[in-house]
Order: structure tokens, then C-alpha cells, then sequence
């Protein structure tokens, strides 16, 4: 596991997110093979899904599920970088998550980022991955291209986000493993629009996977 201030093949966390951010908003909402985008469906769709490099991208609903990816073999040397809870706003987002400056982008991904509690992730025999909190990342403001309709509007374009969340990369050994991940996002009354009531997601999220040797 790469540590929060550490790199892998030369990069931050925080430019690993931009890179995992640049790849989810890219993603048509079905696929040519009709694989659903990761945001909305973690097992009808494989975890080697338009994945390219020595870093394969996980992201799953915010919900509690179990995604079964253990039939898929991970390829002996692929890192996986696990986005937690995260938050991004662009030019190309619906309110409340539209912005077009840096400036602007940036605090509506705090806002909401502030809205995460009760972080927990799990390897394995449920050992605690320490310091979980530790694992936050901002992006700085990046560009991005989404199909139309994209995972979030039904326009889509050239835009820029800023995004930010809590993301672990992980270096697994051969054979089955098990991450149970997730928390809470706390929306206070008004947050999505004005008059929209107080509520709590839970994520609460189960992978299996499976690391070729």
C-alpha cells in the first residue's frame, strides 16, 4: 500500500485522482459491450473494463454492496487505486456541483468533501488500514472530455472539475483478497437545493478480487 504522501511510478495521490477522475467522467453511461458505468453497477460490469497501464481504476456505488470481481484475474503487478468517497465539481454539472473556475470548483468539492464521516477501510482478514483519514487527496483543476449523455448529466463536452476524496493504491500478492470500505456523507438541509432535507448515505462496500501470480 502506497502510503498518503507517497508516489507510485512517479505520481501523488492527487494526481492519481485526477487521472481516475479524467477516466470515470469519460466513460459512456453503457458501454459498446452494455457494461453499466462503475458509478451506477459494480458487478455487471469487470474490473478490467477499459482499463490500460500498471493502474487499474476501482470505484463502485455509493451504496452497501458486495462486488464480486473474483472471476476477473488481476494481472501480477497491477496496482489498484480504490476511490473511497469522493466528490468533484465541473463546468458540465448540474447544480449544486457546477462551477467553472478553479477557485469556485474547489469549494464546492470541500463543501461536500466536509460531508464525509465515518471512514473505514478493511483488508483481508479485517485489518484496519491505519490512519484512514489520512488517505485524502485534492485535485487541482483539470481537463476532461464526457460522452452525451455522460454519468452525470445528459449533455456532455469539453469541461474542467476540481475533485477531492479519500483514495488508497493498493499493491496486492497473488490470490483472493477481500476490501470492505466506505463511510458516510452527512448532506445538511440545503445542500443539494434550497429546502432539500437533511439525510445520511451510507457506503458500505465489499470487493473481492483476485491477483494472478
Amino acid at each position: 500500500m502506497v502510503p498518503p504522501n507517497g508516489t507510485f511510478a512517479g505520481q501523488t495521490y492527487a494526481q492519481w485522482a485526477t487521472a481516475f477522475w479524467q477516466w470515470a467522467l469519460a466513460l459512456p453511461v453503457t458501454s459498446p459491450q452494455n457494461y453499466p458505468h462503475p458509478f451506477n453497477d459494480c458487478n455487471a460490469r469487470p474490473i478490467s473494463a477499459d482499463q490500460t497501464g500498471n493502474v487499474w481504476f476501482w470505484s463502485a456505488p455509493d451504496a452497501v454492496e458486495v462486488c464480486n470481481q473474483s472471476a476477473t484475474i488481476i494481472p501480477a503487478g497491477k496496482a489498484i487505486f480504490l476511490t473511497m468517497l469522493d466528490v468533484e465539481a465541473s463546468s458540465l454539472d448540474p447544480s449544486p456541483f457546477f462551477a467553472t473556475t478553479p477557485a469556485d470548483q474547489q469549494a464546492i468539492a470541500e463543501k461536500f468533501f466536509s460531508r464525509i464521516g465515518d471512514l473505514f477501510c478493511t483488508i483481508d482478514d479485517g485489518v484496519q488500514v491505519p490512519n484512514i483519514s489520512s488517505y485524502h487527496a485534492e485535485t487541482q483543476q483539470f481537463h476532461f472530455h464526457a460522452p452525451t449523455p455522460w454519468v452525470f448529466a445528459n449533455v456532455g463536452g469539453n469541461g474542467t472539475s476540481v475533485g477531492e476524496g479519500y483514495f488508497v493504491m493498493l499493491q496486492l500478492p497473488p490470490g483472493s483478497h477481500k476490501i470492505r470500505y466506505g463511510g458516510t456523507i452527512h448532506l445538511q438541509q440545503d445542500d443539494l437545493y434550497p429546502g432539500s432535507p437533511a439525510q445520511d448515505i451510507v457506503k458500505d462496500v465489499t470487493l473481492l478480487i483476485t491477483m494472478g501470480g
